[in-house]
């Protein structure tokens, strides 16, 4: 960490972001509003000092 932490961090979010490009917008992601089928949830996270990830999450959404 370029913070100076040691040690393993876990932090808890709600994700209320939608990021499409250059296009930002706050909501949430109502599955029900979806067709059936498999879809990939692309979860990317920064903070201020720098450190950054990125996560796949498979998600399938049934009839």
């Amino acid at each position: 960490s370029r913070s100076g932490a040691t040690g393993e961090t876990i932090f808890n979010f709600a994700v209320t972001n939608r990021v499409d490009g250059d296009k930002f917008s706050e909501g949430f992601i109502d599955p029900a509003t979806l067709p059936p089928g498999q879809y990939i949830l692309r979860v990317f996270a920064a903070d201020f000092f720098g450190n950054t990830t990125q996560k796949d999450i498979s998600v399938s959404l049934g009839q």
